[in-house]
């Protein structure tokens, strides 16, 4: 599981999704054929996509047809919390849930019923032709002049999708989201912003008030990627000592280590693996598989040579956060009182 490249895709989901207009009967009905024989899914009425292309697809990939095929669909649509933040490009690990809307431009407040379908010959591949996240009403306010257009999608600013999904999630994909949003803005730390402060205070639950607060608080600019941010959420969850993040050592000439999680008191290092970097074409640059892992030996040795104890996870370690806390109990770091109103 890692950071997918939403923006690329969000360029091109309208080139995947076939749309039929009403006034293109000719279309529609080779559309139509087309689902019968199982060569199309449909999202919803008038907008399909090829059977082996969703198949293949990636979650997010199909939240993002859905969430194309729905705009197109309803005018004025404005996509809300999660959503939104997504749709402008920060960081997820796994798709929203649903597509979140704001209320009065698609229906009524909750859950939609599904527009998806799938053609009768395909029903031997259902457990592979799972169907994107449905339709979600939110009860929340369009700021007058304020809707914001992103990659063709139309959604409210950030600070309102920001109140709104931290509200909602929980903390560990809450985090994830406010430290993208942080990373964005580093010189203003989220939780002195006006803005998301009054936001905050217009959410309609004080324990949703309270999470939102706690969210802010612990968001961080140096936390660069999602699996650093989950981990980040664990530890502060269960009350683990806060590492520094980001911390260089250096060494030769003009050459640092920097690493994910520091501990100084316990001469700690902490590294997230996460794939990206041994398949990410931008952090190889060049690069190959076998150089980076023998390039990153070397980097421990060194921290090592310092004195320094380094321990590492990856994504399935913190995909179960009991693992998790095993491991950094057998560091040496012990839990201390866990954060009031969170869910990881």
């Amino acid at each position: 599981m890692e950071k997918i490249s939403v923006v690329r895709e969000m360029e091109l989901a309208p080139t995947h999704v076939v749309e039929c207009r009403e006034t293109a009967r000719s279309q529609g009905r080779r559309a139509a054929k087309a689902f019968e024989a199982g060569d199309l899914v449909r999202l919803r009425r008038g907008f399909y996509v090829p059977t082996a292309e969703w198949i293949d697809a990636q979650q997010i990939v199909r939240f993002l047809w859905a969430a194309y095929a729905a705009q197109r669909a309803v005018p004025g649509l404005v996509f809300a919390g999660e959503t939104a933040l997504v749709l402008q490009g920060f960081d997820t690990v796994v798709a929203p849930r649903t597509l979140d809307v704001v209320d009065g431009l698609a229906g009524h407040v909750g859950r939609r019923d599904s527009t998806f379908a799938v053609p009768e010959a395909c029903r031997p591949l259902a457990d592979r032709l799972r169907p994107p996240p449905p339709v979600r009403g939110r009860a929340v306010a369009c700021p007058a002049g304020g809707i914001e257009v992103h990659h063709g999608f139309r959604t409210l600013p950030t600070e309102p999708a920001l109140v709104g999904a931290l509200g909602d999630a929980r903390f560990a994909r809450a985090l994830t989201l406010a430290d993208s949003v942080q990373r964005s803005r580093p010189s203003t730390p989220l939780f002195r912003d006006d803005v998301l402060a009054a936001l905050i205070e217009a959410l309609p639950y004080p324990i949703r008030q309270r999470r939102a607060v706690t969210v802010l608080s612990a968001a961080s600019a140096a936390s660069e990627s999602p699996g650093e941010s989950i981990s980040r959420a664990i530890m502060l969850a269960a009350g683990f000592p806060v590492p520094e993040l980001q911390v260089e050592f250096a060494y030769g000439p003009h050459r640092v280590d920097r690493v994910d999680f520091y501990w100084p008191e316990l001469g700690l290092v902490g590294e997230f693996d996460g794939m990206g970097k041994y398949t990410d074409p931008g952090m190889l640059r060049g690069r190959s598989v076998e150089e980076v892992l023998r390039e990153e030996r070397e980097r421990t040795r060194r921290l090592e040579a310092r004195g320094l104890r380094v321990i590492r996870w990856d994504w399935p370690v913190i995909m179960d956060p009991s693992e998790f806390i095993g491991l950094l109990m057998a560091a040496g770091l012990r839990p201390g009182d866990p954060l009031p109103d969170v869910v990881l």
